[in-house]
Parts: structure tokens; sequence; C-alpha cells
């Protein structure tokens, strides 16, 4: 084996020496291969050519599948996802309290936060404060520091209050003490909706509401903030009152509630307030201290002893005036806040008789059944049956007058779709029905014309009825609600007895109806006929 050796600096590639008998042969090998390679057939080449074409094919088709690959592969499982609920920093939460802490009117020049509770408010805070962003001291409090960059820095924690974990954040940070301080020292209304309306937020979480209650002097000052003049601030208090009510610590909040000038203000605003959010959520206060038998027990006896059953009647009365004769349908929620608590009134022991002895009330409601077609006010329809029911349950000379009222009697027979699902309301409007049609007068049973009027609702509204029965099996028209309010009604099966007046009146007119039209005596036998079958 030799080696080429480098002359004068030249070198060579070092190489195996090969016998020269294999050399040949491979010579010869590659000769071979080089004639076929040369004399190949186009058929083998078009061959070749459609194997690269699949190739490329199958390239292109499986860059589209990396393309469209999230498009169809399945979401990740909900335990492997993060549990990232927000992307503050929660050194910018901390800065923000920082940025709107109170400070001493005396010590202003000085900047010199004021020294209760705020002094611990600052060194609680800069114990836990790091990486917190720097701030200037001129921007830390109301006082000193433009309301308008305060407002934008409380506006920013009202909404972040939003969220829990912010919220446990902010409190855990003394949030709730810097308000306390804002709401007892500032003169600016702005900052007192903010302050209100960032507690009413956190009092949303349940989690945070005995915190709230049992921070120093926060309940007393919420309260006191009733007296306030600003529509805004006030319906933060309400919003912030109703919130408090609901959660777990309500015991506090109704303990500093119980004085009786505070619920009289209360009352007031409702009766004064010419601002329509403002009135919702007062009455939405209201509602709230009567719903809760707990609550009730404690503030219901000075409330009544306040007038607010009349109260409520007469802003009953005023609003259906307007919704109806001034068209103002946003007034809608606002009534059916105040049907709710005379809903509840009526069935209150000391309050049912002032209920059912108001005849203005009662005809008010009576236009709301009878003219429900001109307004669309369906939400208030379960409400407003239910204390119809119990008026004529206590008032029974109130059912002969609504016998001879047949808008009201076809009123309440297209209002069956929309009580249709409401177990209450539906025994009520059944009940109504049982109340009126057994004062019909028999000695003019026998008169055509005295029954005609009725047949005529009956064949009108039939396919309602039997829509309503179709719905609910006999079973349910038995079956007994023990959450009904209707107090009065001692059976609240009250399908049975209206079906069978139904079908009294259907056949005394059939008896005497040799001269009817055919197709109204057809119409009025399928219907006493389904009428029947139902109560087989």
């Amino acid at each position: 084996m030799g080696f080429y050796r480098g002359i004068g600096g030249n070198s060579k590639k070092e190489t195996m020496d090969i016998p020269e008998d294999s050399r040949r042969k491979l010579e010869e090998e590659e000769l071979k291969m080089k004639k076929d390679e040369e004399g190949a057939s186009p058929d083998r080449e078009e061959k070749k050519k459609e194997e690269d074409d699949e190739s490329n094919a199958m390239v292109e088709e499986e860059e589209e599948e990396e393309e469209e690959a999230p498009f169809h592969l399945p979401f990740a499982p909900e335990n492997e996802l993060l549990n990232v609920s927000t992307t503050v920093d929660p050194s910018y939460v901390i800065s923000l309290i920082r940025k709107i802490l109170p400070c001493d009117k005396k010590t202003e020049a000085k900047k010199t936060p004021i020294s209760t509770p705020s002094n611990v408010i600052c060194s609680g805070l800069e114990d836990q404060q790091k990486g917190a962003s720097t701030f200037d001291n001129s921007e830390q409090s109301s006082s000193s520091a433009p309301e308008d960059y305060w407002e934008e820095c409380g506006c920013i924690l009202w909404d972040l209050s939003v969220e829990s974990i912010q919220a446990t954040l902010m409190v855990e940070n003394h949030l709730l003490e810097v308000l306390v301080a804002h709401l007892t020292l500032s003169n600016s209304f702005r900052v007192t909706e903010i302050c209100l309306g960032i507690i009413g937020n956190i009092a949303c979480h349940d989690v945070l509401s005995e915190t709230i209650a049992s921070t120093n002097n926060l309940v007393e000052t919420v309260v006191g903030q009733l007296f306030q003049e600003d529509s805004s601030s006030l319906c933060e208090v309400c919003r912030l009152l109703s919130v408090s009510l609901k959660g777990s610590s309500f015991a506090s909040w109704t303990e500093a509630m119980k004085q009786e000038h505070i619920l009289q203000h209360i009352l007031w605003i409702a009766e004064n307030t010419l601002n329509l959010p403002l009135l919702e959520k007062t009455i939405g206060l209201l509602l709230t201290i009567i719903e809760s038998e707990k609550i009730g027990q404690v503030l219901m006896p000075s409330l009544i002893t306040l007038g607010l059953p009349n109260l409520m009647i007469k802003m009953f009365v005023s609003e259906v005036e307007k919704v109806f004769n001034e068209n103002d349908l946003e007034r809608i929620p606002v009534l059916d806040l105040i049907l709710e608590i005379i809903e509840a009134l009526s069935t209150t022991e000391n309050c049912s008789n002032i209920i059912s002895s108001n005849e203005q009330l009662f005809d008010s409601l009576c236009d709301i059944v009878k003219f429900h077609d001109k307004i669309e006010i369906d939400l208030c329809y379960p409400v407003v049956v239910v204390i119809v029911a119990n008026v004529i349950t206590d008032k029974p000379e109130f059912a002969s007058e609504l016998l001879e009222d047949l808008n009201f009697l076809q009123g309440l027979f297209d209002m069956l779709p929309f009580v249709s699902t409401d177990t209450q309301a539906r025994n009520a409007l059944w009940s109504i029905m049982a109340r009126i049609f057994p004062h019909i007068n028999m000695y003019e049973i026998r008169s055509m014309l005295y029954l005609q009027k009725y047949v005529t609702i009956f064949i009108e509204k039939g396919h309602l009825i039997e829509e309503d029965l179709d719905e609910h099996p006999v079973q349910s028209g038995s079956r007994k609600n023990k959450e009904s309010n209707i107090s009065n009604i001692q059976n609240p099966d009250m399908i049975t007895p209206s079906l069978k007046s139904i079908c009294f009146i259907l056949h005394s007119w059939l008896l005497g109806s040799i001269a009817a039209p055919k197709d109204t005596s057809k119409k009025a036998k399928r219907l006493l006929g389904y009428c029947q079958n139902y109560l087989k």
C-alpha cells in the first residue's frame, strides 16, 4: 500500500490502493449501470415521475394538516387548563390603594397622613408592598391630589373589585379602612359614590361579607350615608344595604338600621325622589327587608307603623297611571317591585285588611287585567292575579262586581298562558273564576241573553282553556303548593269548581239555544265535552 506525498507544499488526498482485478470488475459494473440509466424505458420514467408527484402531494397534505390542526384538535381537559383569572399585578392594586390614601387637611402642607386609621394603613401597606410602583406623595390623597386623578384611581379599583381575587387582595391591604376614612372626611359626592360602589362590589363576594361587617365603624358609616343629598351616592347606599342584608352578616346591618328615623328616611326617599334608578334601588331595599323573615321580625313593625302599606298603595296607583296613560315603559321594573311588596303585605296579618279594603288599589289591579294588551307588562301578571285572589277572598263582594265586568273576564282568560308555568299564580287565577261564577243570578239563568255574554267569552277563549288544561294533567290540578302566598285560599285546587261552573253555564245555554247559529252551538258543545272529560 503506498501514499501520494505532497511536493513543494502541494498535497493530494490520501486514498486506498485497490487490486487490479477488483478495479476492473467495479468499472464494468459502473459502465453497465450507466447504460441501463441511459436506456431506461419511457414507462419507467413516467412511473418514477408519478411516484415523485405522489410524494410531493403527501408532503403538501401534511403541511395543510399542520396548518389546520388547531381547528380539529379537541380542547384541553379542564384540569389541564391554566387557572388564571386575572393578569393584574398585585403590586399595581396596592399602589392604587396608596394613591387614594386620605390626608388630614390640617397637615396638608406637610402631606402627612391622618393619625387614625391612615398611619396604621400606611405602615401595613409598606410592609406588604414589595416591588410596587413608586408614586409622588402629592398624589396620595383626595385632599391634596386633584379630584380627577383620585377619581381615576378609585374607578379602577371599583372595576377590579368585581373579581373575587382582587377584592380579597384589596381587603387584605386595608382598602376598607381607607374607604371608611374617606366617607368620614370627604365632602365630594363623587368620592362618596365611588367608595360606596367599591364596598358594594366587595360585599357581593360572600367570603368577604363578615370582614366588611367587622370593619371598625364601617356599618354605621354606610347607614349614615342614607342622609346624603346626592342621588348617585344614595343609589350605591341602597344597593350596598340590599346586598349586605342578603349576606351571612345581615344581623349587624339589621341592628344598625332598626332606628325609626332611619327607616322613616328610607320611606321618605321612596316617596319623594324623582330619580328613577334611585326609586328602583329604594323599593328593592324595602323588598329585601320584607322577604327575609328574620329581618322582617326586627324592621317590619316599625315600617308598618310608619305607613309602609299605604305608601305602597299610593305609589302603585301612581305608577299604573304613568305606565298606561303616559306610556312610560321604563317604569315597569319599579311597578313590578311595588307589586311584589304589596303581594307580601297582603299575606301579612297586620296589613292584609289594609290591602283588601282599598278600592283604589283593587281598581288599578283590575285595570292591569282588563287592559293588559295595551302595554306588555307580562312580568307583573302572576303577581297581579295572586293579589286579586287574596283581595276577593277577604272581600267576597268584589267578586259579584267582577262578574258583570266582561272585559275583566276576557283579560283573565288571556292571562292563562302567562301564568301557566307558575303553579301559585295559576291556582290564583282559577280561584278568581271559582269565586266569580257562583254569583250568577239564578233567577236569570234561563235568560239566553244573560247567558249569551258568558258563552261568547268561553267560546272565544276556549283554545286558551284547552291549552292550559292540556299542559297540566288532572293530577297537577289537585297538587297543593305548600309555599303558596295565597294565604286565604284553603284549597289551591280551584280548577275543578271553575270548570263545573263553566260546564253549568254552557249546558244551560245549549238547552235553550234552539235558534242559535249551528257553528256557535257546535263550538259550545265541543268545549262542554272537553271540560266534562277533564273532570272525569
